[in-house]
């Protein structure tokens, strides 16, 4: 993580110190209307809580320093909520894609064993032997 603090259009530039901290690196840009723009970035350490530290700038025509806490944004744990639940909706669109894919290939495979006739009727006397008496006449014994 790492705290920056700015003075912008200061003439002389301004010098910026960090508390409890110590030094950042501090970068000077000067401005076209004459100003000067410092900055200066500090790298925190793992054991360092960005509540404590606090930004001290100084400038020779002030009556006072002024100190600043710096805040933290929010910008990198946004991007990451819109990473995750990106990531996760398009699992979940892959997920169905597949699972449609197969039923639709499930179902072609299940019409393609299925014969396409109909299975042949069978005779009513073989079914129901009882069910009807046919009775038939021979004509070689009358």
């Amino acid at each position: 993580m790492v705290a920056v603090c700015r003075a912008e259009k200061g003439n002389p530039a301004a010098k910026i110190s960090w508390s409890p901290a110590g030094n950042g690196s501090v970068t000077l840009q000067d401005e076209p209307d004459g100003f000067v723009t410092a900055e200066s970035r500090l790298e925190l350490s793992g054991d360092m809580a960005p509540e404590n530290l606090t930004c001290v700038v100084h400038h020779q025509f002030w009556a006072q320093e002024k100190t600043l806490v710096p805040k933290l944004k929010e910008d990198f744990r946004l991007w990451m909520l819109i990473s995750v639940t990106g990531g996760i909706i398009v699992l979940l669109a892959v997920f169905s894609a597949f699972a449609i894919k197969k039923d639709i290939f499930s179902r072609q495979c299940q019409q393609a064993e299925t014969p396409s006739k109909s299975p042949p009727t069978e005779d009513v006397e073989e079914v129901e032997p009882y069910a009807s008496y046919v009775q038939r006449v021979n004509s070689i014994y009358n």
